[in-house]
């Protein structure tokens, strides 16, 4: 539920705005337009919040798409690099070596076989071992 915003935008339509992807509704969906492969997706989460687990999925429905992504997280006034990966699929969790607390967060897609398509970027604490 916190601001999103993304460097393209499918048609600028609200319908695929970046706000989709954090609404916490796995039937809507951040998308950019056609022909856009590489794209970023950024979260303010306002104050700074701690997290060791990433949450992505892609919406399922139109095929698995994102080839290749990396999330980074803004520390201390720089973006670092949190966690990489290959694909997204249906739902992927991304546990963190040790907890992040950032500002913002940004989903970079670097490569994807048509343009993506993100349900869901969400962030969670483990619980204590």
């Amino acid at each position: 539920g916190r601001p999103a915003s993304a460097s393209n935008t499918r048609c600028r339509a609200e319908q695929f705005a970046a706000a989709r992807a954090v609404d916490g509704d796995r039937e809507t969906y951040w998308a950019t337009a056609d022909g856009v492969t590489t794209a970023s997706l950024e979260i303010d989460l306002g104050a700074g919040k701690t997290f060791d687990v990433v949450e992505l999925q892609e919406h399922i429905a139109l095929g698995q798409r994102v080839k290749a992504f990396a999330v980074e997280a803004f520390v201390d006034g720089a973006w670092q690099q949190a966690a990489q990966g290959t694909t997204i699929g249906y739902k992927r969790l991304l546990r963190l070596d040790n907890p992040v607390t950032a500002s913002n967060v940004r989903l970079t897609i670097s490569d994807a076989r048509a343009c993506p398509t993100i349900s869901q970027l969400g962030l969670y604490t483990q619980p204590p071992r």
